[in-house]
């Protein structure tokens, strides 16, 4: 019986301090991210207030080979309505902007939106425009 009631009490304490994460836990802090179009590709994410640095944080030879850009990213971001979307722009005072980020900030920035939050990670799809076509990425970002 000593056990049984023993048993409940760990259960109900374990339950009433499981995270429920919401949108908002996600403004701040560490994160890894990742996206099925780069697999073995990830990201160290920072954000304070209303900026994000990115860095590379493992990355196959074979990309690095292909010419993807691994130096680290600075964005502004702005949280855009309570439905979980986000506005990202690079930050032109902080990196020097290739073609294409000059192009996505022309156009609005990346506007990302969180589909669904499971566990400490959250699922989003991304959307931007390059050359004046709608480029899609799907992801995930957890926190550390």
């Amino acid at each position: 019986m000593k056990k049984t009631i023993f048993l409940i009490f760990i259960c109900t304490t374990l339950h009433a301090y499981a995270q429920n994460l919401t949108c908002d836990d996600f403004n701040e802090g560490t994160f890894y991210g990742s996206t099925p179009q780069l697999p073995g590709v990830e990201w160290k994410i920072i954000r304070t207030e209303k900026n994000q640095i990115e860095t590379l944080s493992k990355i196959p030879k074979e990309y690095i080979d292909m010419g993807l850009p691994t130096d680290t990213l600075y964005a502004k971001f702005e949280k855009l309505d309570k439905k979980c979307t986000y506005r990202f722009i690079y930050d032109e005072t902080r990196m020097t902007l290739d073609d294409y980020q000059i192009q996505m900030n022309n156009s609005g920035g990346i506007l990302v939106e969180i589909e669904k939050i499971e566990g400490n990670c959250f699922f989003y799809i991304s959307h931007a425009l390059i050359e004046n076509k709608e480029i899609s990425f799907e992801g995930k970002i957890c926190k550390e």
